[in-house]
């Protein structure tokens, strides 16, 4: 419950604002009857008493004045956060990360190019004679594993493992001969990891269906029996351009009953095999056509547009004649009115387009409307559109000759899918077609796929991928090879890319984030994964995690486009815990990564634009055994209770996980290495963070004795504790005998300043906040049941410093009983009788 601040929040002394804070936080005043209710003028006068004495009391408890002071006189400079400059140095760690996987990636597709070129096929090759590890079937015998932290899960870091789906018979020759084929593939797997032991996973997936992955594993019970990594996005994206697709159903009374749903089994599978560089148009006909969903022409390929669509396919009924001419008609006046639009809004993809018709059979191969659309004459933009036609089902009495012939003539496909059984496998024959002349170009490009959530548990991750040809040599008379082996694939997750941001600079309200060339988030902290895998990326776009602006629409399209600029936007911020919304001015660097589909951006709101500079300020060794005086020592026992925030001072230090004493006896230890080192710096430390440190730890032990004189009569206000937390990561409660009695845990959740709602809410306002402990149902927390239940009452402000420079954040914990002894004391002043009773309730 925010008792003061909502917002912007408005001047302490203001006595409308105390009158809205009366009624925000249930002041009752209980009249004896309706006409002894006090006038307006008198709750005026109450808040104008509150306001000034709550203010008086508030300064008082803090010492903020005192504190304030102590800051000025160590006369520190101020100086700006370049966000632009910072945003740049990450995107340059972001491109080194990411070109030494691509490095990795390149390797192993020439070391696979190689090996499948001097492979001979072997047509009498047996189950027996291919050696691999099963990843369905892993025993110690076959391949020992060692747990290794960095992957999750049990590995062996000398050999790949092989997959082959369930459905995909395990003797086939061509299956065979490519396991065999691949087997130098380990040793260039090896060489990657021994050269970047960051590397995750390294594999390769085959056209055919195996999958060959290193380090060797045993497959999770999730992806034994029906994982296909063709199926999967990142496979999709790198397989084929990107594509425009119609897809036409045939719901002809013909089809009624098994044959129609196979069709709907079909054309769902085959939605799986486009990806967010796609875009598809799907309709249905019989004596007339329509589209399948309220969708108007082409849509992106993306989880939700395929999700609609399915869902109407699964609607439909059998009726009718199959009109095919209308059909295709109806397919390629959709085809020009994309292209229009292409061209106007630059949208779709320009690279191929196809049509996909599933039909139980017909005799008309529809010769005239195909020499009226799809011949070399009539052609808008010369790029042919191929047909590729699947014949469903087997008890069908129409002859498929002229739906073949329309697949034939027009450089498809045809393929028959006689039962559920050969749904998946069957859909995918027209991947290799469209793939085929991206292998004739000899052109390979590095793909990245949408984030999504790693099933091993290691989080949201991106893949790196990039096909692999067949680059046998033809024998003479015969076509070039037209084949793609594959795709070669490697992981990099989102925490490493965030373990890049110069947390420390931007601040604990600044934030960085990147996106894709499809707007689709690649980190943001408002990105919540869910737990489980998932079948495809989450595509969260920017939109869905900011608040909608026409600047946010525009700073979308900046990134997208590849800009390199810097914008300041007043913009709504939600809270970390979402209960709460900001307005601040919020200020957004932006740039691309080289090689990459990526822009990243610096978020930073005005109050972390500037910081103190601490670079003229040397400390030698004696200053810095010195300044570890200010906070070292025993919190059992002191008159000090200090927290340092488990930031990564010095290598060494674990974020996020390492205790003050640890940071304590890290920084002893670095201080005794820095005699005789060049300008005293401590050699494996920010020796910038270290500054701030403790220069907050000296000027907030001034303010800690100030808290010692003066704890007797702040007592008496009701206060409970005192705190002060700094923007170095330093925090001091006092007195020290209410920390010692929090758990382990406690002490734990409150080390880190920056992650306290207290110290985030007040960095927006210049005025106290005030907040009571939220009971969240989840927490199985409830208050008693008609039981008077009050809890502490802590406020809390920002110390603002020049240039709107924060120095950190001050705070009390007031005891509710004194505190609302204060609202009823005022509250019966002007009063001629005692009639009224006031409660501050909860």
């Amino acid at each position: 419950m925010d008792l003061f601040h909502a917002g912007g929040g408005c001047g302490i002394r203001s006595s409308l604002c105390w009158l809205l804070v009366l009624l925000s936080m249930y002041i009752l005043v209980l009249p004896t009857s309706c006409e002894d209710f006090p006038q307006m003028s008198l709750v005026k006068t109450w808040g104008d008493a509150i306001s000034v004495d709550l203010l008086k009391r508030l300064n008082e408890s803090t010492e903020i004045d005192f504190l304030e002071k102590k800051y000025e006189e160590k006369g520190f400079k101020v100086s700006k956060i370049d966000g632009q400059v910072l945003v740049k140095e990450v995107s340059q760690k972001w491109q080194g990360m990411l070109e030494k996987k691509m490095k990795a990636v390149k390797h192993i597709v020439n070391v696979l190019e190689d090996a499948f070129a001097s492979h001979r096929y072997n047509e009498s090759i047996e189950a027996e004679d291919v050696k691999f590890p099963n990843a369905k079937n892993i025993t110690p015998e076959v391949l020992p594993l060692t747990l290794l932290e960095n992957f999750r899960t049990e590995v062996n870091t000398n050999k790949s493992a092989v997959q082959i789906p369930t459905d995909i018979y395990e003797g086939d020759k061509t299956i065979l001969n490519g396991i065999e084929a691949t087997h130098p593939i380990d040793e260039a797997f090896r060489k990657n990891y021994e050269e970047d032991p960051q590397l995750l996973w390294q594999y390769f997936g085959s056209a055919d269906g195996f999958y060959r992955s290193f380090p060797g594993s045993l497959l999770s019970e999730q992806f034994i029996f029906q994982y296909d990594l063709r199926l999967r996005p990142w496979y999709i994206q790198a397989a084929s351009s990107p594509k425009n697709i119609m897809i036409l159903i045939d719901t002809s009374g013909s089809t009624y009953g098994l044959t129609l749903e196979i069709m709907k089994v079909s054309v769902s599978k085959a939605l799986d095999t486009l990806g967010n560089d796609d875009f598809v148009n799907v309709a249905y006909f019989n004596r007339d056509v329509h589209p399948v969903s309220c969708f108007e022409g082409f849509v992106q390929a993306n989880l939700r547009n395929k999700d609609k669509l399915k869902d109407a396919i699964s609607k439909l009924n059998a009726t009718g004649i199959a009109n095919f001419h209308d059909a295709l008609e109806y397919a390629f006046k959709e085809f020009d009115n994309f292209y229009n639009l292409e061209r106007n809004l630059n949208q779709g993809a320009n690279c191929h387009q196809a049509i996909l018709i599933f039909t139980d059979g017909g005799e008309d191969t529809e010769k005239e409307v195909f020499h009226e659309y799809n011949s070399a004459s009539t052609i808008p933009r010369g790029m042919t559109t191929r047909v590729f036609v699947y014949n469903v089902g087997s008890d069908s009495m129409v002859s498929p000759a002229g739906v073949k012939s329309m697949a034939c003539n027009n450089k498809g496909f045809f393929s028959n899918i006689k039962s559920f059984g050969a749904v998946r496998l069957t859909t995918l024959d027209y991947v290799p077609v469209l793939s085929r002349p991206m292998v004739l170009s000899g052109e390979k490009h590095f793909q990245w796929s949408d984030i999504y959530l790693d099933a091993l548990g290691l989080g949201m991750m991106t893949t790196l991928t990039r096909p692999v040809y067949n680059k046998t040599k033809p024998r003479e008379g015969e076509p070039e090879n037209q084949q793609m082996l594959g795709v070669v694939g490697t992981d990099i997750t989102t925490k490493n890319m965030e373990e890049t941001v110069p947390k420390n600079k931007i601040g604990p309200e600044g934030y960085a984030f990147g996106i894709n060339s499809n707007g689709y988030i690649l980190l943001h902290p408002r990105l919540k994964a869910e737990l489980g895998y998932l079948s495809e990326p989450p595509n969260v776009d920017f939109l869905e995690v900011e608040f909608v602006t026409d600047e946010k629409l525009k700073l979308r399209k900046n990134m997208i486009n590849r800009n390199t600029d810097a914008e300041t936007l007043r913009t709504p911020v939600m809270s970390r815990d979402e209960r709460y919304v900001e307005f601040v001015n919020m200020t957004y660097s932006y740039t691309n990564i080289e090689n990459t589909t990526f822009s990243v951006a610096i978020a930073q709101p005005q109050f972390g634009l500037y910081e103190f500079n601490h670079s003229d300020r040397e400390f030698d060794k004696t200053a810095m055994d010195h300044a570890l005086g200010y906070f070292m020592g025993d919190n059992e026992h002191s008159d000090d209770f200090v927290l340092i925030a488990p930031w990564e001072f010095c290598s060494g230090i674990q974020e996020g996980n390492a205790t003050t004493d640890q940071i304590e006896t890290k920084l002893q230890m670095e201080i005794k290495k820095a005699e005789g080192l060049k300008d005293n710096v401590l050699a494996t430390c920010d020796n910038d963070m270290v500054k701030k440190l403790f220069l907050d730890a000296e000027i907030t032990k001034d303010l800690l004795n100030r808290w010692i004189e003066t704890w007797n009569k702040v007592k008496k206000h009701g206060v409970i504790y005192q705190l002060v937390a700094t923007q170095g990561g330093l925090t001091r409660i006092h007195p020290p005998s209410v920390p010692k009695t929090w758990s382990d845990e406690q002490i734990k959740a409150i080390q880190d300043p920056w992650d306290q709602a207290y110290y985030q809410r007040a960095l927006y306002t210049n005025n106290y906040v005030f907040s009571v402990p939220y009971n969240r149902a989840s927490d199985g927390m409830k208050p008693p049941v008609n039981v008077t239940y009050m809890a502490n009452v802590m406020a809390s402000k920002a110390l603002r410093m020049m240039g709107d420079t924060v120095a950190g954040v001050l705070a009390v914990t007031f005891d509710p009983e004194e505190f609302n002894s204060m609202w009823i004391e005022k509250n019966h002043q002007g009063l001629q009788q005692k009639a009224f009773s006031c409660e501050l309730r909860n």
